[in-house]
């Protein structure tokens, strides 16, 4: 930093220091802030000194110095606004500022620098010699505003600001009196004070007013129109020779009216107005060129002030001056004229004076139109040659209407020149089209560059006609040109035709001198390709790369350091051309060939050829991910992110953007390769770099921004980080729609692509209704996107659909999930119509979800169908890939299984499942680690199938081998497979509980109850009601082995934590709820608490009623079943009235469900019609039990002609009840038939297992005996008595139990015998009789 450049420095941090003041709510943040930028001004002032060879005279250093010492005496007052004045106060108020601070110090410290700054300015002037005049003229005008802004910056109230400022304007009105000797001009200043409502009187010695007051009419009441005017006049006079010096030039005058539009402050502004006002009114100007820059200057001033209209009318003044002051000197003045009003149009621009500066190009138009009329055109060459460089100027400064408007203007004077003198100026105006097209350009004006550039080319082709061997080089060079201006608007068919011409031109060049014209001949080569490969014409662009690279290591071979670093970039190029043909494997080649080369080049010039080096490096990484080499990819694609963060160390603005773009790609692919985590920080690290540069420019850099954040949620769902995935996810959709809102042809395939990922984020984290509503409009963008391009975006909207779907089933709203799913499977068969290879897994899925959709509401055919064809189809996929697709084969197959379960076909449904453990058990033999969770998963489905069908042995062995796997999967993770286990052993338990193996069930139970406690302990919500179910299960084992005591206090457990669940969600937990109390009401009765069982049963029975509100079809067999064993313990309590009512619902509600399924419930009917019969007897309505018996009976005899061995003993009770029944209704012969039918059924019963059925034998043969009796053949009856006594003797040997049934039948045997006068037989059975009660009596 120079020395202007740190004092410079220095003022403006004083400046900073009103500011602080200034700006009341400032903090002290904002203070310790400037306090260091002042500590670094202070350093550079010191570095300065010690290191600048040239120092300026001692007296200055030591004034310099001294300024010095008072910067760090601010700096000091500064720090001191730092220390509060009570601990906690920030200070952030003018009345803190006062109190912390001693205004009149400051004003001390100010009045001193003042004068010590007075003393530099004077030594600054001794040192022209050193610098140049201008710029001590600018640090002296600098320093001495600093007297004014320092007055300004005095800290204090605002009352005490306000009197400075009014000290200033009190000057005015006496410099006003000073140039208004007649009082006019004081006349209507207060007149306009009047108007403004300020009260001001003659006495009043100095009137205060402000220059804002000004009305628009005051610079109109200064005469000074009228003294244009006269100026006007008295200009031809005055131009004899008198004003002029014999060296005068009119363009160094007009120079002089450049700059007098620079900024000023409105203080400034203020003072300008006076003084030139001052100057106009006295008439002192020297010449009328110094009248025409105090008019131009007072313009900038006013419009400084806010009098806009005025500032106009100053320019316009001052111009016409100008073109008077041209037009009595002639066609050279009126270019200089013309020169000026350019340089000044520009001036004007570059000060923001957009208004003025149009204002001044279109007075620049209006002279060269006059220049270009004078002397037949003899001008057009100067106005020619003039334009081009002022729109060289133009471009540079980006000033692009008026460059472009220009550019207009120049073609119809090359044009006009062309007519004038063709032969002459041909080739001049041709390089002069081309060098302005190129100019055109760069500055951003593509269009007019092509206008030019055609120009020159034709002119260029005419004069190649003239001669072909000097001209034709040109002509390749404008076309050359031409061709990149097309190129860069999106003209890629013009780019390609003028391409080919110019490959011909340079081949015909090359032919003749291949030494020189080669080089342009491989550029051309390698530009066409580029053209070629953005036409889609990739074959063709390769093919001419490749001539281009050809040509090049010609080239390197004749000279390695000139064109290496072109032949790098055909090879980059080459690369990339090759991988968008698919031909990635050649493009990693040609990648790596580029690269060495780049490094070679790097080892030379690093800081020239390093971005080259990144560049091919990037791009190699991205085409070996392609080609599945993603681990190296990782490592090149590190090597590039090095670099590049070595040019952003150096250049942050222009390789940043790079540097991100590696980031995100390195983030990709180290997500490719498992390393996610990883992956996360890079993708953060991208995402940051691009939120910077969005901040810069918007526009550009949203796009990249939306795919990091697209990627970094897809990475973070990954990884289990789901929630944090929706949140970004969201950002990224967000962005998408703004950048959709400015192209939606552009943007709405990635928008949907966003909102499609987001569906997934909501409904892993449970908010799948809002998945639904996002995917539906993802769905609504990809229709619209399908209408402009279904080939390339049917596949994306078929994944949407299937999608839905899936969202839709899972909250139960599974005929929409159908209704979707349909579409989805349409769509996706016309893919695979087009490409069976590809979408063939794409369709088994739809047809796999199809199958458990239509399964989930009752539609089990269909499902079997759909299930079927998603089978076959994975069948398909097996055998041409087997490892990849087994595991959706055996998830097709086990739905399948299910589908054919639901069919009543469980035997195919077992085969079913048994085709998918064998697939599973060869995959786990090959990769035990990957598939072992799979084939456990398959071995749970097999046994709970085996179960359904009845082979609950086959079950326990094959659920024992999941459990087997299950702990083998804890052992290696505890946290993920602990949940599958239990639900293995869980249903262990319940298969070993049906084949009679009950203890171990208990073992079973104890062990997953253990389980499922551990895990109710880390996730409740998840895992209670799996625990109340294993507790349920439980409680069965317990009262199936006796002790149900233990059952009871084990079912309240469950009881308990299903009142939990119900209270969270009643919807899902009520029925197991009921299920619980239905299983508790039973154990109560039968450990004889039949009461509570009664409150208990009617409690299950009240929410059952609710259940069957909501879904009639599932639950009524529940209810009747509650009310069926409800009726039974209201019987045993002695309610028998109210045991008929509920009976008669229970049978009503079973006859509805055999009226709908009378397989499975003609059981069930036929048990509430028995015990219905039995209350019926029971309350004297036995006519009405024997009806009822009857209909029983008829019932079990159809069951018994289904299944003999199941249903054979409950219809031998049938008939024992119904034969007690018509007994007592005095139809004892049907009673004696009907009994001897149940005896019958028993005898055959006790064949097969004599010590279940024994009893009940005895119990028919001896009421057989009874009716016989009753009806008189009581011979008969001693028979039967005696087989009934034969019967009941065995069984009193096996147990004393049976003492009582023994006793009964002997009882009954004397009287028979009595009866028959068989008196001795009776005193025989009488004798026994009596024994047996010793014996009994004995025991008690």
């Amino acid at each position: 930093m120079d020395i202007f450049g740190t004092v410079t420095a220095a003022i403006g941090l004083v400046e900073k220091v009103k500011a602080i003041f200034d700006q009341v709510d400032q903090n002290k943040h904002d203070c310790a802030v400037l306090s260091a930028d002042i500590v670094k001004s202070l350093l550079n002032v010191q570095q300065f000194w010690q290191q600048n060879s040239s120092c300026p005279p001692a007296e200055l250093r030591d004034s310099l110095s001294e300024f010095e010492t008072d910067l760090r005496s601010i700096n000091a007052s500064l720090a001191s606004l730092l220390k509060p004045a009570e601990e906690g106060a920030l200070g952030s108020s003018i009345a803190k500022l006062n109190q912390i601070y001693n205004v009149n110090d400051i004003k001390n410290e100010l009045v001193l620098l003042e004068k010590k700054v007075q003393r530099c300015r004077q030594e600054l002037q001794t040192w022209s010699t050193v610098r140049t005049e201008s710029r001590v003229a600018v640090i002296q005008t600098d320093i001495h505003a600093l007297r004014e802004e320092l007055r300004m910056m005095l800290p204090g109230s605002n009352a005490q600001r306000r009197e400075t400022l009014e000290q200033i304007e009190e000057e005015l009105p006496s410099r006003i009196s000073a140039i208004d000797p007649s009082g006019a001009l004081q006349l209507e200043l207060s007149r306009i004070q009047s108007r403004n409502s300020l009260q001001v009187t003659p006495s009043i010695k100095s009137a205060k007013f402000s220059i804002r007051s000004l009305s628009p009419s005051f610079v109109d009441k200064l005469y000074l129109k009228d003294r244009v005017k006269e100026i006007s006049k008295a200009l031809p006079e005055a131009c004899d020779g008198v004003l002029r010096p014999s060296t005068f030039t009119w363009f160094n005058q007009f120079r002089g009216l450049e700059n007098v539009s620079s900024n000023m402050t409105r203080s400034e502004a203020i003072k300008e107005t006076i003084r030139i006002l001052e100057i106009l009114q006295s008439g002192k100007h020297v010449s009328y060129i110094e009248t025409a820059r105090d008019l131009l200057r007072l313009g900038g001033a006013l419009r400084t002030i806010g009098m806009q209209d005025q500032a106009s009318l100053m320019y316009d003044w001052g111009v016409q001056i100008c073109f008077k002051l041209a037009a009595l000197e002639g066609p050279k003045t009126l270019v200089d004229l013309v020169k000026f009003l350019h340089n000044f149009s520009l001036n004007l621009g570059s000060n923001e004076q957009r208004v003025e500066a149009e204002m001044m190009f279109e007075q620049a138009v209006k002279a060269r139109s006059q220049l270009a009329e004078m002397e037949e055109g003899g001008y057009l060459g100067t106005v020619a040659s003039f334009l081009s460089s002022t729109i060289k100027r133009l471009a540079k400064k980006k000033r692009l209407d008026a460059c472009s408007r220009m550019t207009k203007e120049a073609v119809a004077i090359y044009n006009s020149l062309l007519k004038l003198d063709q032969d002459r100026l041909l080739a001049d105006l041709s390089q002069s089209a081309h060098e302005l097209a190129i100019d055109l350009d760069n500055a951003g004006l593509t269009e007019d560059a092509i206008k030019m550039g055609e120009g020159a080319v034709e002119m260029r082709r005419e004069l190649v006609e003239r001669d072909r061997k000097i001209y034709l080089p040109d002509l390749s060079l404008s076309l050359h040109a031409l061709a990149i201006y097309l190129s860069r608007i999106g003209r890629t068919e013009e780019a390609v035709g003028v391409g080919k011409e110019i490959l011909g031109i340079r081949r015909e060049l090359s032919e003749k001198d291949r030494k020189t014209y080669l080089p342009d001949l491989s550029l051309s080569h390698h530009n066409l390709a580029i053209e070629l490969n953005k036409m889609g014409r990739t074959e063709e662009a390769v093919k001419v790369g490749k001539e281009a690279i050809a040509m090049r290591w010609e080239l390197v071979e004749n000279d390695r350091k000139a064109y290496l670093p072109d032949l790098g970039m055909s090879l980059h190029t080459l690369a990339l051309h090759l991988d968008r043909l698919e031909r990635t494997g050649e493009a990693v080649k040609v990648g790596e060939e580029a690269i060495t080369m780049r490094r070679e080049l790097v080892e030379k010039d690093r800081k020239t050829f390093l971005p080259d080096l990144t560049d091919s490096l990037h791009n190699l990484a991205v085409h070996l991910d392609k080609i599945g080499r993603t681990a190296r990819a990782v490592k090149v694609g590190g090597e590039a992110i090095m670099m590049r963060r070595e040019l952003v160390e150096k250049d942050r603005r222009t390789y940043l953007p790079d540097l991100s773009l590696s980031l995100h790609d390195r983030a990709v692919h180290l997500d490719k390769i498992g390393r996610t985590s990883e992956a996360i920080k890079v993708g953060e690290e991208a995402l940051s770099i691009r939120r910077e540069l969005v901040e810069k420019d918007r526009k550009t850099y949203l796009p990249d921004l939306s795919c990091s954040l697209h990627e970094l949620a897809v990475h973070l769902n990954k990884v289990g980080k789901t929630e944090e995935a929706a949140e970004v996810g969201e950002e990224a959709s967000e962005i998408r729609r703004e950048l959709v809102k400015e192209d939606r042809n552009t943007y709405l395939p990635y928008l949907s692509l966003s909102l499609h990922n987001r569906t997934v984020y909501l409904h892993k984290i449970g908010k799948t209704n809002k998945a639904i509503k996002v995917g539906k409009e993802a769905i609504m963008m990809r229709r619209e996107l399908v209408e402009k391009d279904r080939k390339a975006y049917l596949p994306h909207l078929s994944l949407s659909l299937h999608n839905c779907a899936v969202h839709l089933d899972k909250i139960g709203r599974m005929n929409e999930a159908i209704k979707v799913g349909e579409e989805a499977i349409t769509m996706r068969r016309e893919l695979v119509e087009e490409d069976r290879k590809t979408y063939l897994p794409h369709l088994s899925l739809s047809l796999h979800n199809r199958a458990v959709y239509l399964d989930g509401i009752g539609r089990s055919e269909e499902a079997g169908r759909v299930a079927e064809e998603s089978v076959m189809m994975r069948w398909e996929l097996v055998k041409k890939d087997r490892k990849t697709y087994i595991p959706d084969l055996c998830l097709s197959l086990h739905q399948l299984g299910h589908c054919l379960h639901k069919l009543s076909r469980s035997e195919e449904a077992v085969m079913v499942e048994e085709e998918a453990v064998k697939m599973r058990w060869v995959l786990t033999e090959k990769d035990r680690k990957t598939s072992l969770p799979t084939l456990s998963d398959s071995l749970y489905k097999l046994a709970v199938e085996l179960d359904r069908i009845g082979r609950t042995e086959d079950a326990v062995r094959v659920g024992e081998e999941a459990v087997r796997m299950g702990r083998e999967l804890v052992e290696k993770d505890r946290k993920i497979y602990l949940s599958h286990l239990s639900d293995s052993l869980h249903n262990l338990g319940y298969y070993l509980g049906n084949v009679g193996r009950t203890e171990d069930a208990l073992k079973v139970g104890e062990e997953v109850i253990a389980m499922r406690r551990e895990l109710v302990e880390k996730d409740r919500n998840t895992y209670l009601s799996l625990l109340s179910s294993s507790i349920y299960n439980f409680a069965t084992y317990l009262d199936k082995i006796g002790m149900t005591e233990e059952a009871v206090k084990v079912e309240e457990e469950s009881i308990k934590m299903r009142r939990e669940l119900v209270e969270k969600d009643r919807t899902t937990s009520l029925s197991d709820l009921s299920w619980s109390l239905y299983n508790l009401a039973s154990y109560l009765d039968k450990i004889g608490r039949t009461e509570e069982a009664v409150k208990v049963g009617e409690e299950a029975i009240a929410m059952r009623r609710e259940l069957v509100e909501k879904d009639h079809k599932t639950y009524l067999s529940h209810l009747s079943s509650s009310l069926h064993n409800l009726g039974h313990y209201l019987d045993k309590i002695g309610r028998t009235e109210e045991a008929v009512n509920v009976g008669e619902e229970a049978t009503t509600l079973r006859r509805e469900r055999v009226g709908k399924d009378r397989k499975t419930y003609l059981f069930d009917l036929s048990w509430s019609l028995y015990n219905l019969a039995t209350y019926l007897d029971k309350i004297g309505r036995t006519e009405e039990a024997v009806k009822v018996g009857k209909e029983a009976i008829a019932m079990r005899r159809e069951l018994v002609g289904k299944d003999r061995k199941t249903y054979l003993p409950d219809l031998s009770w049938s008939l024992y009840n119904l034969a007690i029944h018509l007994d007592k209704i005095g139809r004892t012969q049907e009673a004696v038939k009907v009994g001897e039918e149940a005896i019958t059924l028993r005898r055959e019963l006790v064949e097969k297992n004599g010590k279940t059925y024994l009893p009940d034998l005895s119990w028919s043969v001896d009421n057989l005996a009874v009716h016989l009796d009753h009806i008189g053949r009581t011979e008969e009856a001693v028979k039967a008595g005696e087989e009934a006594v034969g019967i009941r003797r065995e069984l009193f040997k096996m147990d004393s139990k049976h003492t009582d049934d023994l006793i009964k039948a002997l009882e009954k045997l004397a009287g028979y015998l009595q009866t028959l006068e068989r008196h001795d037989d009776a005193r025989t059975v009488e004798q026994e009789l009596s024994s047996v009660r010793q014996s009994r009596a004995t025991s008690s």
